[in-house]
């Protein structure tokens, strides 16, 4: 079997070229304000990949620095501010923030029409990041209804959401975490395998069946020489020949997160 490779790069362009001429058609001028706690290199990039699909279409970034010992009620001000900004669509806090933070009570304080990235109440099963999953099922028509999907990793911006999606689709899910044992017990049934883990090579072809749609959501991030690289957790060498479908990453769900993203922000300039 040879697995089909999604492209995520080309799904972004594609996605973000439509979204131009609707930007151009409607002359509008849609704001993203992006706040970003700390120094974090990786996030650095992240955050510049969204300016750079952002400007692409037409739109405009805003990026609000604050240090990593500013305070949760500084934090909160800013975010009420922004809500308040009728010239500001979108606005979005690149996550993770610092430990001593409340993520979930800080995420709650953005306005609901201009929460592009669907995360002040999570999980949520439209983040950007399970709207992205959904878009690669809906594109390749995968049946979801009555399939088994396995999700690992229970983090609330992907997993949980990433599960939402996919029940409110018909899936039969199971949400595997650090407790669960025998892991391959689990990933071996799976018709859809999506992976939020974070943990390269933690999937290899033996944990898998044949035929399954592997999605591969979790990336490890390290600068080399100023460069971001990434990888997931599935070890794509032994699973792939395996797979029906593959997201790899780099190059996988990570761009049409990002190109989802804009998706929502020009949606919002319509409410």
């Amino acid at each position: 079997m040879s697995a089909k490779i999604v492209n995520g790069n080309a799904i972004k362009a594609e996605i973000l070229a439509s979204l131009k001429e609707e930007v151009e058609k409607r002359q509008i001028k849609p704001v993203l304000a992006i706040i970003f706690v700390g120094e974090d290199e990786a996030s650095q990039v992240y955050i510049n990949s969204k300016k750079s699909a952002a400007e692409e279409v037409g739109a405009q970034v805003q990026v609000f620095l604050f240090p990593e010992d500013v305070s949760q009620d500084v934090l909160t001000a800013k975010i009420h501010e922004l809500n308040q900004d009728e010239e500001v669509h979108g606005v979005m806090i690149q996550l993770p923030l610092p430990k001593n933070f409340n993520a979930k009570e800080v995420l709650s304080q953005i306005a609901p029409e201009k929460d592009v990235d669907h995360i002040r109440s999570l999980p949520d099963p439209h983040t950007a990041v399970a709207d992205a999953v959904t878009e690669v099922l809906d594109r390749n028509h995968v049946l979801v209804q009555g399939k088994n999907a396995i999700i690992l990793g229970a983090g609330l911006l992907a997993g949980r959401s990433i599960e939402l999606a996919l029940k409110e689709r018909g899936a039969e899910v199971v949400v595997c975490d650090e407790n669960t044992e025998d892991l391959s017990a689990y990933t071996r049934l799976a018709d859809i395998l999506v992976t939020a883990v974070g943990v390269p090579g933690l999937v290899t072809g033996e944990m898998v069946k044949e035929g399954v749609v592997v999605i591969d959501v979790g990336t490890a991030a390290e600068l080399i020489d100023g460069q971001l690289k990434t990888k997931g957790d599935v070890d794509r060498t032994s699973v792939e020949p395996k797979a029906s479908l593959f997201t790899p990453v780099p190059g996988g769900i990570g761009p049409i997160t990002v190109a989802i993203l804009i998706r929502n922000l020009v949606a919002s300039t319509s409410s």
